[in-house]
This record gives C-alpha cells, sequence and structure tokens, in this order.
C-alpha cells in the first residue's frame, strides 16, 4: 500500500501487506467527514465463508494506521 501526496505525486510512505489487497477502505470514507486514522486492507483471495471450515484463508483484512 502506498501513500502518495497528491500535490507532487511524489510517494510519501510504503506499507507492505500480508497478501494482496483487493479492496481498500478508510472508515467513514464515503461520508462528508471521514475520519482519516486507519485503511482497512481486504484480501481479494478470502471468499465466501464455507460452513463448516470458515473462510479458504485464516486472514481477511489488515488494519494500518495511516494518521501519521
Amino acid at each position: 500500500v502506498v501513500k502518495w501526496d497528491i500535490e507532487s505525486t511524489q510517494v510519501v510512505d510504503r506499507i507492505d501487506t500480508y497478501y494482496s489487497p483487493g479492496h481498500l477502505m478508510i472508515p467513514g470514507g464515503d461520508s462528508q467527514k471521514p475520519d482519516g486514522k486507519y485503511l482497512v486492507a481486504l484480501n481479494k483471495i478470502t471468499k465466501d465463508r464455507y460452513l463448516p471450515t470458515g473462510p479458504e484463508m485464516f486472514h481477511s483484512a489488515q488494519l494500518i494506521d495511516i494518521s501519521g
């Protein structure tokens, strides 16, 4: 996951994830006042739950602090 400056288009920070993210979500990002402290990276390999074994992979999301 890469954090970059929108004005200068320079990479500010780079964070490794444990898998290939399929979706990125910032809590409240679709609202008028997003929180902007955390990023949730969702695993694109993990699919629906299959009973009784659970998800295909044990990790389905990673919480990343982007506050600073």
